[in-house]
């Protein structure tokens, strides 16, 4: 549930930046470890790390009904989680990461619901997520990047919530 989901959100990602402007890549987000070790394949991107991963527990505990065919309704507790992700720019020009932050967080504005791409025939159930801004308080993003152990730079953590 957590790659489906992630990767769907960075293939739709992808195609908004790709679709807006016709110009650079054509993988603009890529799913990454954060680091402090500058990757040249990753230059001049935007990488996308999990930084945590949450029970939700309001959504876990209300049951999710439906019916199937005539059978009565039936109830199923759905596990929901709420995934911390974090955007980290990576480009030669300064400027031009904050631009992408800035486009980034006017899309999820916008955008804030999504389907994932799973397949039912592999067995992977389709899954809806809802993308919101994670605001953090100087404290909490000193925290944050002390604990993944590489030096603070310009990004934004948003927050996943997938049933």
């Amino acid at each position: 549930m957590i790659y489906t989901t992630l990767k769907s959100l960075i293939g739709e990602l992808n195609h908004h930046f790709k679709s807006k402007s016709n110009q650079g890549p054509s993988e603009l987000f890529v799913l990454q470890k954060a680091t402090n070790s500058s990757n040249k394949n990753l230059k001049n991107k935007i990488g996308v790390t999990l930084v945590n991963i949450q029970e939700d527990a309001f959504t876990s505990k209300n049951p999710v009904s439906f019916q199937t065919n005539s059978n009565p309704v039936s109830q199923n507790f759905q596990r929901a989680l709420k995934l911390s992700v974090l955007f980290i720019p990576d480009f030669e020009n300064y400027e031009e990461g904050l631009i992408f932050i800035d486009e980034l967080l006017e899309f999820f504005q916008k955008n804030p619901i999504f389907n994932s791409n799973s397949n039912p025939e592999e067995g992977r159930i389709l899954n809806q997520f809802r993308v919101q801004f994670c605001s953090l308080s100087l404290e909490q993003n000193y925290q944050l990047w002390t604990s993944l152990g590489i030096a603070n730079c310009s990004s934004a953590l948003f927050e996943i919530r997938v049933v």
